[in-house]
C-alpha cells in the first residue's frame, strides 16, 4: 500500500513537472511570437516614419519653390509700378514742352560747390556711375550721392529742381553732347540728379 503511495506521488510529481514545462514551452512560444509582431510593427512604423520624412522633405522644396516665385512676382510688380511711373513723367515732360511751359533757365549764379547732386546709374552699373561721379568732382561739383536709378534709361538725362536749370545744362554738356535735360518733376533733397548710361 505505501509503495503504490509512492508511485502515485512520483507520478503525480511527474505529470505536474510535464504540465510545467509544456506550459512554460506555450509561454516562450507565445513570447517568440509577441516579438516577432512587434518587429513586424516597428518595421512597418518604419516604413511610414521614412514616408512621412520624405513627405516633409517635398514640402518644404514646394515652399521654397512658391516663396521663389512670390520674391520674383513682388520684383516684377515693383518694376511695373516704375515703369508707369516713369512713362507717366516722360508723358508730362512731352506735354510741358509741348505747351512751351518749362521754366525758363535761371539767372542764379551758383558755384559748383553750392550745389547738391546724385548721379544714378541708368543701366545697373554701379561702375559708370561712379566714374561721372568722379569727373563731376574734378570739375568742382559736390557730388553728395551715387547709386542705381530705379528703372533703366536710354539717354543721358540731367534732372533739375526749380532754379538750377543753368548748371544742369552746364552738366548735360560737360557729360554728352547728347545729353537730355528736365525738370524734377517730384519731390528731392537733391538740387541736380544726373543719370548715366554710358
Amino acid at each position: 500500500m505505501r509503495h503504490s503511495w509512492l508511485v502515485i506521488v512520483a507520478l503525480t510529481l511527474t505529470l505536474s513537472a510535464c504540465a510545467s514545462s509544456k506550459q512554460m514551452r506555450e509561454t516562450v512560444a507565445s513570447n517568440a511570437e509577441r516579438i516577432e509582431m512587434l518587429q513586424q510593427q516597428n518595421n512597418v512604423l518604419g516604413t511610414q516614419f521614412d514616408g512621412l520624412a520624405s513627405s516633409i522633405k517635398q514640402v518644404e522644396e514646394k515652399i521654397d519653390s512658391l516663396d521663389g516665385k512670390l520674391n520674383a512676382m513682388a520684383v516684377d510688380w515693383a518694376k511695373g509700378e516704375l515703369r508707369e511711373e516713369v512713362s507717366d513723367i516722360e508723358q508730362r515732360l512731352t506735354e510741358l514742352e509741348n505747351e512751351g511751359g518749362l521754366p525758363e533757365a535761371s539767372s542764379m549764379a551758383f558755384s559748383a560747390d553750392d550745389v547738391s547732386i546724385k548721379v544714378l546709374s541708368g543701366t545697373g552699373d554701379m561702375g559708370s556711375a561712379r566714374v561721372l561721379a568722379q569727373k563731376l568732382m574734378n570739375e568742382g561739383y559736390k557730388v553728395n550721392r551715387v547709386d542705381i536709378a530705379p528703372t533703366r534709361f536710354a539717354r543721358n538725362t540731367v534732372f533739375y529742381s526749380e532754379g538750377f536749370n543753368s548748371v544742369a545744362v552746364e552738366i548735360a554738356d560737360s557729360i554728352s553732347l547728347h545729353a537730355v535735360v528736365r525738370p524734377l518733376t517730384w519731390g528731392s533733397s537733391f538740387d541736380i540728379i544726373v543719370v548715366t548710361v554710358e
